[in-house]
């Protein structure tokens, strides 16, 4: 039943899957709208029928959360109660398969609707405390479980007035995280510390510096466990002691790590991660595919190239598997850093919503890695055999795209001075050589360098001025207000960060293409090879073709709109 594939995140519906179509409308599925109220009957049916607590639960709050049905809140709230204790004695006997995480779901759930509807909420008050001071203690999801408890505590402090548990709270949490230094796992242990840190200062109305000497110490301890493995993990936590140490003002101490930073900078080891995979029927399939491409008109193969689907992978199935790992690995719940070639740090997947996304992006290039063997057959015989050359390119995108469209420049007075088809003029020399660099690529057997490295740098540099451009065509602003000292504002330009994390271009352009964009261009889980080509971050070793394919591809469907007027009265 398509009640059953929401998810439900912060008390809100979500959908399995969303996009756009080929003509830019929006699709979901399970789709809301689609429910009437015969299906709403059938969904009140099932759930006066099961004994399954589960389905109760799913169910109850789908009514909810849907038709604000009051009954099924209640029944919501006692099922999910029910489902904590089912899953405690799973915990019980399987302490490493993390069901603690389904207690901490259950519980979030049923506390949640029962300060809504005002209903039990001295149950779910007590159950937050049994479940923090007694909840199985060999469990793999302990940890977790008890950080999360305690942040909906501080999130609801009103409804946990007494002194005494809060005080009680502090020395679980010192427990808690004195076991976890114990057996350096620091992660956590630095969590309860900033919990004990959120109760003392929020609650009991007191300060002790000695919490943050012992998260910045942490950090340095957590660097040394990772010292002889000269590994990337040294150069994060060294980082991260700096940043704790410049808080807490003590100088010195930066400057020490600083210097340490620097030579271990010098010292880290590459390590190399293989698997071998059989892809001789896949390399088939698309060799017999690009053949049936290259006997079309070069006008139906720059259609195809602009729409087809096997090109990119898919953001809602990339999603699925992610979200699949994420209940098997405890690795999901930890924050991830990403350094460049110089060893710096440019970014830290630290909150939930990042570190989501850096685990997208890590299965978004191992996806790639499949989807790479269509997209070079097929451009390979269609550009080394000239079946398309860059006059197909512009004769298709003047008939058919927004590209083609003439832009004025105009003078002080306002007197046209130049008609130009702007985009089509800047993206020319880079595809022409992109064409160029194929060609020679495959008649040297070599990667011609030179040529390669002068497309990859054009067009990936052109793709944020596409996008400002259709911005302003479809009256979106393209500026960035923010205030500064003195209680000014200024403006500036949004940069292709700031486009593409935008939700417009998602509507837009769909969620496939800006997660492509991403990945190759402005994500240091991905490519990054915006940041890295226009700050000269990049080795000639670095530059690829697949990158050249993959700039064209998304080029292609940038411009795969065509901007009509809209007339009146229709």
């Amino acid at each position: 039943m398509d009640v059953l594939n929401f998810t439900i995140r912060d008390g809100t519906l979500i959908e399995m899957m969303s996009g756009t179509t080929s003509d830019g409308k929006p699709w979901s599925y399970p789709d809301l709208s689609t429910f009437n109220e015969s299906a709403f009957k059938v969904i009140e049916n099932e759930l006066k029928k099961t004994k399954s607590d589960k389905l109760k639960a799913r169910y109850a709050d789908f009514l909810w959360l849907t038709k604000k049905n009051y009954q099924a809140a209640k029944i919501a709230v006692d099922s999910y109660l029910k489902l904590i204790t089912e899953y405690e004695k799973e915990d019980l006997k399987n302490t490493d398969q993390h069901f603690g995480l389904d207690v901490l779901k259950s519980f979030e759930r049923a506390f949640q609707i029962s300060k809504s509807i005002n209903y039990k909420s001295d149950t779910t008050r007590t159950e937050l405390e049994r479940l923090v001071f007694n909840f199985n203690s060999f469990s793999s999801s302990k940890a977790k479980l008890t950080i999360d408890l305690v942040e909906i505590a501080l999130g609801n402090k009103k409804d946990f007035r007494n002194k005494i548990f809060w005080k009680n709270l502090i020395k679980a949490c010192e427990k808690q995280a004195e076991r976890l230094a114990d057996n350096n796992q620091w992660y956590f242990a630095r969590n309860f510390i900033s919990n004990i840190k959120k109760i003392e200062e929020l609650i009991l109305k007191t300060k002790n510096k000695k919490r943050d000497s012992y998260i910045a110490e942490s950090y340095i301890l957590e660097a040394d466990s990772h010292r002889a493995r000269k590994s990337f993990a040294e150069l994060h936590f060294l980082t991260k002691a700096i940043e704790e140490y410049k808080k807490l003002k003590n100088y010195k101490k930066v400057e020490e790590l600083k210097k340490r930073y620097s030579e271990s900078s010098k010292n880290v080891e590459f390590g190399e991660i293989s698997t071998t995979m059989n892809v001789s029927k896949i390399v088939a399939n698309a060799k017999k595919r690009a053949e049936k491409v290259c006997k079309l008109k070069p006008e139906e193969i720059i259609g195809f190239l602009l729409a087809a689907q096997n090109f990119f992978p898919k953001f809602d199935q990339i999603e699925k598997t992610v979200n699949d790992h994420a209940k098997k690995y405890i690795s999901h719940l930890f924050g991830r850093t990403f350094f460049d070639q110089n060893m710096n740090q440019p970014r830290d997947y630290s909150s939930d919503e990042e570190r989501h996304l850096s685990f997208i992006l890590e299965q978004y290039g191992i996806a790639m890695s499949i989807y790479k063997i269509e997209i070079e057959i097929l451009m390979a015989r269609l550009i080394t055999e000239k079946i398309i050359v860059w006059n197909d390119i512009a004769s298709f995108l003047k008939k058919h795209s927004w590209f083609g469209r003439f832009f004025e420049v105009k003078d002080r007075k306002g007197k046209v001075v130049l008609k130009t088809r702007k985009i089509i003029d800047l993206i020319e020399p880079g595809i022409k050589l992109y064409f160029q660099a194929l060609r020679k690529s495959y008649k040297k057997q070599k990667i011609v360098f030179p040529e390669v490295m002068l497309a990859t740098d054009s067009l990936t540099l052109k793709i944020e001025g596409i996008i400002r451009e259709f911005y302003r065509l479809l009256g979106k602003p393209t500026f960035v207000t923010r205030s500064v000292k003195g209680g000014n504002a200024i403006t500036y330009e949004k940069d292709l960060n700031d486009f593409l994390r935008d939700e417009f271009s998602k509507e837009l352009f769909g969620k496939d293409l800006v997660l492509a964009m991403r990945y190759l261009l402005t994500e240091s889980a991905g490519k990054n090879l915006r940041n890295n080509i226009g700050h000269c971050l990049i080795q000639r070793e670095s530059y690829d073709i697949l990158n050249l394919h993959l700039l064209f591809l998304i080029i292609l469907r940038l411009g795969g709109y065509e901007l009509k007027p809209i007339q009146k009265g229709v």
